[in-house]
């Protein structure tokens, strides 16, 4: 039995990434399961369709905003409390959603306690915590296969999530989500004990590198970051004319739904093998030369979608590429966060350029609208991308790496 505990308590590179995989993986299939979600909670509380839909926006900013200040908690305190803080507050917006009746109640379940549980459970403080346990050179590709685990956790949830709904309805669903999420405690703190004897990185850290407001003045005022964070923005304004806009331009190339939905699931997977493939690459490439790449790549897709041939075979193609690159950008961008700041004010710092990725998205989804709306089509937006993108391939390239 002794052997077993032993053998347990073990921490390989495979067992850390498979536990931070697995927190993410749930935390970004809720995510992206908003739209499987809406339409039985709109039907179970009588509450309208755009009340929902509202509840959910505010939700996607509650979960941006959260993001750093649970990052500057986790400096303040420790890493193993803000992840059981997520877990609980994750597990009580799911209990609690079946029994809201009003918009309010639905806001405070839905609109707060589960984005602030899947803030808390973020990106950087995963990768952050699991940094100063691996060995040298890893942390790159761990946080390529983190960040593909949330492309995963959507695929796999959603078929779940569709069938339980049939048949045991909204609370069958939440209770499938809530129960189970639970279960990642012991997860969380086998995750965060550290050896015998060793310090956490936060009590290592020169107290004066704590203080959030001074921490955060520095990163702002470092040319570096500054990079980082106008890259982030355009990838976020890139993300969002996929993920909002991309599916019905397909239909507007006289493809029909069905097709779209088929070639839109072939980026879906590509998204999650470009995110593995960049990590590897950032421990044998220097990260700037992946992220600018990265980003050089997107301004040929963007001038190519406005002349290529709109055929189903180039649509393919083009989709394949579109993947590749474009979760692919978390690693590098996490990755040089992590080297030029260290992994204590990771969670806190990419957390604030997810906040400059989400600002992105906003605006994309938003003047793409209007574009749509007064020209008919989506080229001037594609050109705007096109011209941010430049601008992010040359400063990645520009970022220093030591």
């Amino acid at each position: 039995m002794s052997f077993f505990i032993a053998k347990l308590q073990q921490k390989s590179v495979g067992s850390l990434t498979a536990a931070i995989c697995l927190i993410y993986a749930i935390n970004g299939g809720v995510r992206g399961n908003f739209g499987v979600i809406l339409g039985p909670i709109s039907d179970a509380s009588g509450i309208s369709y755009a009340d929902v839909s509202f509840v959910l926006a505010v939700s996607q900013l509650v979960f941006g905003l959260l993001q750093p200040v649970f990052g500057i908690i986790a400096m303040k305190t420790s890493e193993r409390r803000v992840l059981c803080i997520g877990v609980l507050l994750m597990a009580a917006g799911f209990l609690l959603t079946p029994f809201c009746k009003t918009e309010g109640a639905l806001l405070i379940a839905l609109g707060v306690f589960l984005p602030a549980g899947t803030a808390a459970l973020s990106f950087g403080l995963l990768l952050g915590i699991v940094t100063p346990q691996l060995p040298t050179g890893k942390s790159s590709t761990v946080s390529g296969f983190l960040n593909a685990s949330s492309g995963v956790g959507t695929t796999v949830l959603a078929p779940m999530l569709t069938g339980i709904s049939g048949a045991f309805g909204l609370l069958g669903m939440m209770l499938l989500l809530g129960i189970p999420s639970l279960f990642l405690i012991p997860v969380v703190l086998w995750l965060c004990r550290l050896p015998a004897g060793a310090e956490p990185s936060i009590k290592t850290a020169n107290p004066s590198e704590l203080r959030p407001l001074a921490m955060l003045k520095d990163a702002v005022k470092d040319r570096n970051y500054q990079f980082l964070m106008l890259g982030f923005f355009t990838c976020g304004f890139h993300m969002a004319i996929l993920e909002t806009h991309f599916f019905n331009q397909l239909t507007t190339f006289d493809i029909d739904r069905s097709t779209s939905a088929i070639i839109f699931s072939v980026y879906g997977v590509l998204t999650m093998i470009g995110s593995a493939v960049s990590g590897i690459l950032c421990n044998h490439i220097r990260m700037k030369y992946v992220l600018g790449s990265i980003y050089a790549i997107r301004v040929f897709l963007a001038v190519l979608v406005i002349f290529m041939p709109k055929t189903l075979v180039v649509l393919v193609l083009f989709s394949i590429v579109l993947g590749l690159t474009s979760d692919s950008t978390v690693s590098p961008t996490s990755g040089l966060v992590l080297k030029n700041f260290g992994p204590v004010k990771l969670a806190t710092l990419f957390g604030i350029l997810f906040l400059t990725h989400q600002i992105g998205c906003f605006f994309s989804a938003w003047f793409g609208g209007l574009v749509v709306e007064n020209t008919g089509n989506y080229d001037f937006l594609w050109m705007i991308d096109t011209i941010l993108c430049i601008l992010a391939a040359i400063m990645s390239f520009s970022v220093r790496e030591d």
